[in-house]
């Protein structure tokens, strides 16, 4: 074909194609610079922000865990309360233990802990007074303002007068927290690691930082942090205000100049733009003028046909060329569809005339002109697989008509290309609205001398594959019936392999094997012998309505000889409905809680959960689940009698026993062999309220006599009424009583109270 109309196009638009492309392209990148500009200020207030919230997360955490350790060791408020002296071992732990601290923490400059009763103040370094200590001027303004809860401003300290003075920011507690009266712990952050800190986050060649006190003093850069990133040429971006620190911090770019530059030049690329569109609009002109002329040529065609001289007068030439083309195209697709149709309509026929043995002619040249098998000229072994969905129409009923032929014909291409890594030739259709027809075939000819075994591993895991794929992929559960191995060329041996697999599908339950069963695994006795199982049954029944705890290995044992004798799936279910069937005219007639386990809403619902069983393990532990809660209200029917002295022997032995931590619902099930729930349940009528709260509210009780009536430690007392820690003791006792134990001990032990 010539292309020469192709290349005229082609010249003739492509110099103002590229000219526009340039002008377009020199656009894009002053927008893009614009662009990035934009987005170079936005990261910047990201990245201050980030700054800012660092360091605010960081001084929370030196203070937070700084108030953590001293909450959980014993030790600091034995110092507050007069206990430790100097000279003491307990001295000694208490300064190794701010030096661990101190030491533990890059930004922690020291700390010191002053005691109100005599004026005494603990460091690293040991004890001091008031009088004589170097920081004294800031200890007796945190002693004015007990109320101030933030960092001081950057000031000059030293803990000795010996001691060279460093720069830091200090904050003070009152102790014990949250808000004691016994004394006061003062906290001290160095400077220099915080604008170490700071310069970590904030290195860069193009852009500074700059960080400012409230009196405007310089805080980063200094001395040999940060130099070179104050640029007083530079464009300050963003400016943000630190609501812990009071601090100014300030950020921007070095190379302010360049994005100038560039907005200056951007107005002269915007006039050569529009001076290039204007010459391209001109260019076009000309040029569609000089390839009109092949167009006319079409047009002449088209006017010359009789049945299109109507649409000249009211459609454009482009419409009426296109129109020609739509229809010619519309035609060529409706013969395809209708072609294709009849193809899978054809296939499908063919697939089960073959399946049922009623295939005539030649079925291998009958293959080849239907595209099917074609690897399978000279195949020696063949089998008929059906694969069975579960809950087709409860999964994908919702969905369109379309929508469920896509998910057929996805189905269908699956297993046929899981066939194929496998090295097996396959052939899939659908024979039911839920049942999917496949055939598989040993392959090609070089294959033709595999033995039967061989084929069978592979086509079991052709099968395991498919079966997976679509438990993952759709969450889909299939259940594949194997036929036995026949001979393609033969159709009655098919037919064979057909209801082989079709036989197979009712034996899942017994013989299911990742839900696949082969054909030659079925029994060859067609109906059940029921009279077998009904002694079992019927001994079933009457222990259970005896109470005899052995109705369960009953259970399991009907379960085995069902196992044993290979029964079909609706056989085993039938015997299961009949072991309902006899339990419930033995016991539902007792209470109406046990008749709705029967006959109600619960009923129908176990039935339907049996029914949804796969194999014969799950669907025993189902009916055990199910017969175990019915047994237990019927024995809790029989024995609501005695249900109140069981209560009070419970209530009893846990007030024997609640100072035992590891008490629990579990203990009392074994103790008096009813299960946790049961007893939870008893537990929860008799007291309205649940086991764990009744547990706590005793032991709470029993605490608060300890902690008002004798001067042991909170560690111990919690130990005493049954927590293993003070933590757990502490939450639980404030959850109850409203203050923490601490607390609770100090309003006991005053003296107008105790009177009270």
């Amino acid at each position: 074909m010539s292309k020469n109309w192709y290349r005229r196009l082609l010249f003739s638009y492509f110099p103002i194609f590229i000219l526009t492309i340039s002008i377009v392209i020199f656009l894009s990148f002053l927008i893009v610079n614009e662009i990035s500009r934009n987005e170079t200020e936005k990261a910047g207030r990201i990245s201050t922000s980030y700054v800012v919230d660092s360091l605010d997360r960081a001084l929370n955490q030196v203070e937070m865990e700084i108030l953590r350790q001293m909450e959980n060791d014993p030790i600091y408020g034995q110092f507050l309360a007069g206990d430790v002296e100097k000279g003491s071992p307990e001295f000694m732990e208490l300064a190794k233990k701010l030096w661990v601290m101190e030491s533990n923490n890059e930004l922690l400059d020291s700390m010191y802990i002053y005691r109100l009763s005599d004026q005494r103040i603990v460091s690293k370094y040991g004890f001091t007074t008031q009088e004589v200590f170097a920081d004294r001027a800031y200890l007796e303004q945190a002693l004015d303002e007990p109320a101030f809860q933030g960092w001081s401003q950057i000031r000059s300290f030293k803990l000795l007068e010996s001691d060279k003075p460093e720069e830091v920011i200090s904050m003070h507690k009152r102790l014990p927290l949250p808000f004691g009266e016994e004394g006061v712990l003062v906290i001290n952050l160095g400077a220099y690691p915080i604008g170490r800190m700071i310069d970590d986050m904030t290195r860069s060649n193009v852009s500074f930082f700059h960080v400012t006190g409230k009196q405007g003093q310089t805080i980063f850069p200094k001395g040999n942090l940060g130099t070179g990133s104050i640029d007083e040429k530079g464009t300050v971006l963003t400016t943000l205000v630190s609501p812990k620190l009071g601090w100014t911090f300030s950020s921007g770019l070095r190379a302010g100049q360049l994005f100038a530059w560039v907005s200056v030049i951007s107005y002269v690329w915007i006039i050569i733009g529009l001076a290039t569109l204007l010459l391209a609009v001109l260019y076009i002109i000309y040029i569609t003028r000089k390839n009109y002329k092949p167009i006319q040529v079409m047009m002449s065609r088209i006017q010359a046909l009789p049945a299109r001289s109507a649409d000249v007068t009211t459609r454009d030439e482009l419409a009426l060329i296109d129109h020609a083309l739509e229809q010619l195209i519309q035609q060529t697709a409706d013969y395809e569809m209708q072609h294709h149709e009849n193809l899978l309509i054809r296939r499908r026929q063919f697939f089960i005339d073959l399946i049922e043995g009623n295939a005539q002619g030649d079925r291998v040249e009958k293959c080849r002109s239907l595209a099917v098998l074609q690897a399978s000229e000279h195949a020696v072994h063949a089998a008929v697989v059906i694969a069975e969905m579960h809950d087709f129409d409860a999964s994908y009923g919702d969905f369109s008509h379309q929508d469920q032929q896509t998910f057929r014909l996805t189905l269908m291409n699956l297993v046929q290309e899981l066939a194929r890594e496998r090295e097996l030739d396959s052939w899939a259709e659908w024979i039911s609205s839920s049942q999917l027809g496949i055939i598989f075939t040993s392959g090609a000819a070089e294959e033709a001398e595999d033995d039967e075994e061989a084929f069978k591993d592979r086509l079991r895991l052709a099968v395991r594959s498919s079966h997976q794929w679509a438990a993952n992929q759709f969450e889909l559960t299939m259940k594949f019936g194997i036929g036995i191995v026949a001979n393609l060329d033969s159709a009655l041996s098919l037919k064979e392999s057909y209801q082989s697999a079709g036989s197979a599908l009712q034996y899942v339950l017994s013989l299911g094997e990742n839900e696949m069963v082969f054909g030659s695994d079925v029994p060859l006795q067609p109906h059940m012998e029921s009279y077998k199982y009904f002694p079992i049954m019927a001994g079933i029944v009457k222990m259970f309505r005896l109470t005899n705890q052995e109705w369960r290995e009953q259970v399991h044992t009907l379960f085995q000889m069902v196992g044993s004798e290979l029964l079909a799936d609706h056989d085993i279910r039938m015997l299961i409905h009949w072991l309902r069937q006899m339990l419930g005219r033995e016991l539902m007639d007792l209470s109406d809680n046990l008749k709705d386990y029967f006959v109600g809403q619960q009923a129908q619902l176990w039935r339907a959960e049996l029914d949804k069983t796969k194999r014969l393990p799950e669907m025993e532990a189902l009916l055990l689940e199910m017969m175990n809660e019915v047994y237990r209200v019927y024995v809790s029917t029989n024995e609501n009698k005695s249900y109140r002295a069981m209560i009070s022997e419970m209530k009893a032995y846990i007030e024997d026993h609640y100072t035992n931590p590891d008490l629990s619902l579990t203990i009392l099930s074994d103790r008096f062999q009813v299960s946790a729930k049961y007893a939870s349940h008893l537990f929860k009528e008799e007291f309205h309220t649940k086991f764990v709260d009744f547990l706590a509210q005793l032991r709470i009780v029993h605490a608060q006599n300890l902690l008002s009536q004798t001067d042991e430690v909170i560690q111990q007392i919690a130990l005493q009424v049954g927590y293993a820690n003070a933590v757990t003791f502490g939450r639980v006792f404030k959850r109850i009583v409203g203050v923490t134990p601490g607390d609770y001990r100090k309003y006991e032990m005053k003296p107008d109270h105790a009177n009270e």
